[in-house]
């Protein structure tokens, strides 16, 4: 079944002009762990805070991510820009370095003692749901 579809002359004749990207760097890859749905009310939204990441390459949780964005082009692979904690190299910060005091840890800072951000590109290497 085919349907012939109106077409404005304006758009028929129209310059497609493409749109030149900055190639972005990938950080490497992640795993993201979303909690189980919830069985009393399964179209409840799930909460960011009961997600999880991983370093895919290691295994290792990784606790610095402040923001998660997926991003899932049917035409592509899915990534997440994840807005993290970084050092003072303007690099993600995966793992932390333990502190003075049992259960803290020391994180880079300015001078001014505020910490260094950023949003940083991660393949995903795996969606799974919590067990």
């Amino acid at each position: 079944m085919s349907a012939e579809v109106a077409v404005p002359d304006e758009v028929l004749d129209a310059e497609i002009v493409g749109i030149e990207e900055e190639p972005v760097v990938c950080w490497g890859a992640v795993i993201i762990e979303w909690p189980a749905p919830d069985p009393e009310n399964p179209l409840r939204p799930v909460a960011g805070w009961k997600c999880a990441l991983y370093d895919a390459a290691t295994g290792g949780q990784i606790y610095t991510v402040t923001a998660i964005e997926v991003r899932a082009p049917v035409d592509g692979a899915i990534t997440a820009d994840l807005t993290m904690h970084a050092n003072e190299h303007g690099q993600p910060v995966l793992a932390l370095a333990p502190g003075d005091r049992k259960g803290t840890v020391k994180m880079p800072a300015t001078e001014d003692g505020k910490p260094f951000m950023g949003t940083f590109r991660f393949d995903v290497a795996e969606m799974r749901i919590r067990s």
